[in-house]
């Protein structure tokens, strides 16, 4: 189910007792057991209430639940059934990125490379072992850390596919995330605001000049 589907939200919010029999009339067997995803969990009236109820149902039905960052600001986080396990899922990070793109070979020699240990216990890398690769390594590290770890943009192909879908990513945790964290009512002064955050990353930080420049109150930047 996708809880950003209006009908299939309305109906998980009715009432959760009727969840089985809305499963099956979705086409699920009633003669197998129930395997249920959900994503866009956050978007429920109570997630926590309906997942209390959930580990009731007999026979029972196995739940995997997907959401956005926002999760963290409902109840749902403080209020989990015991048998519930959450997994955090994570970008890519640079092995990763490499068999993702079918670089597996250049992978396993990375990490071969990275394994020699020296006398005082930290690890150091053996350059000879990746000299004859290090352009092709270098030209997608440079990709790696200018594009990120996202799946879907390290499988777009050119540089504007790219770019288009992190500008996706980046209206989805606008909308999403940051509207249900902070109840963001200027998104335009927050587009400027997390421009002024990414040109000024390691230098200090003048509230009081960021709160004239975007004309929002100091209260405000601080939050």
């Amino acid at each position: 189910f996708d809880l950003e589907d209006s009908e299939q939200l309305n109906a998980l919010n009715r009432d959760p007792r009727n969840f089985r029999e809305w499963c099956l009339f979705s086409g699920a067997d009633p003669d197998k057991d129930l395997v249920v995803m959900i994503d866009e969990i956050q978007n429920l009236q109570d997630p926590s209430g309906f997942l209390e109820w959930a580990s009731k149902i007999d026979p029972p039905i196995k739940l995997i639940l997907a959401g956005s960052t926002s999760l963290s600001a409902r109840p749902f986080s403080n209020h989990l059934p015991e048998h519930v396990k959450i997994f955090n899922l994570l970008p890519l990070d640079f092995d990763e990125f490499l068999l993702f793109k079918g670089y597996g070979d250049l992978c396993s020699l990375k990490s071969d490379a990275c394994r020699l240990q020296s006398s005082d216990g930290k690890a150091r890398i053996d350059l000879k072992k990746i000299i004859s690769v290090q352009p092709q390594m270098q030209v997608l590290f440079e990709e790696f850390v200018l594009y990120g770890g996202f799946p879907a943009v390290v499988q777009a192909g050119s540089k504007s596919e790219k770019l288009e879908r992190l500008k996706s990513l980046t209206d989805i945790f606008e909308f999403k995330g940051v509207n249900i964290l902070f109840n963001v009512a200027r998104f335009d002064a927050f587009r400027s605001f997390f421009r002024m955050m990414a040109g000024c990353a390691g230098e200090l930080l003048n509230i009081n000049a960021i709160s004239k420049t975007l004309r929002i109150g100091r209260d405000t930047v601080q939050r």
